[in-house]
């Protein structure tokens, strides 16, 4: 990946709308450990499929993406819930995401190749949230 892209995943806020979490890359988050808790699951991805290959879509476009990865999260049963990645410092429009749980990172790197992304966020109960990427 091109350090310029890695730079920006690395400047992001995941944000999760309800319940209101923020995810940094590296640093740990109580309100993302007791969600998982909560859940009873280990691990989580943080994944769109918004903007391919980081080549900007239109919203309708992106809609539909989206949509699609929404019909493989409930297809495989899983609890997600909604948000955005919100970069800072940049022109890049907020990305339409889904924190995912449960998720492990094979099936994370499935996804994310599937949806032609560079990269995907994860983490659990015992790792700090990471950027997954080289996938495109």
């Amino acid at each position: 990946m091109k350090k310029k892209l890695l730079t920006y995943y690395l400047n992001t806020n995941y944000s999760v709308f309800d319940p209101a979490i923020n995810i940094y890359i590296g640093q740990s988050n109580e309100a993302l450990l007791n969600l998982l808790r909560a859940h009873n699951v280990q691990t989580w991805a943080y994944l769109t499929a918004e903007n391919p290959r980081s080549e900007q879509k239109t919203n309708e476009e992106n809609k539909i993406l989206n949509e699609a990865l929404e019909q493989d999260l409930i297809q495989d049963n899983y609890s997600y819930f909604l948000g955005a990645g919100i970069p800072k410092n940049s022109n890049w429009t907020p990305e339409n995401s889904f924190l995912v749980l449960g998720m492990d990172k094979k099936t994370g790197i499935e996804l994310a190749t599937k949806y032609q992304q560079n990269a995907f966020i994860y983490g659990g109960i015992k790792h700090y949230p990471e950027v997954v990427y080289g996938y495109y």
